[in-house]
């Protein structure tokens, strides 16, 4: 039998507007403040700026949540 996963929405950011903004869509989640580093090149593109912000928090936050997992 295969094991059910349980999936989760993370929002790695303490924004009070994002966490309005889903919470809105009535979609339940999680926050979970990202200890990622926000500083980016001088020149970088706008969309290489939100990728590279994005990748980094989602990391930021795994890493996080995998050790809290150890821990339990």
């Amino acid at each position: 039998m295969k094991e059910k996963r349980h999936r989760r929405i993370v929002l790695a950011s303490t924004s009070p507007r994002r966490q309005e903004l889903i919470a809105s869509l009535r979609i339940p989640f999680t926050v979970i403040p990202s200890e990622a580093d926000e500083t980016t090149p001088p020149g970088w593109s706008p969309d290489q700026i939100v990728e590279s912000l994005a990748l980094r928090k989602a990391e930021a936050v795994l890493r996080s949540l995998r050790q809290m997992t150890k821990a339990v």
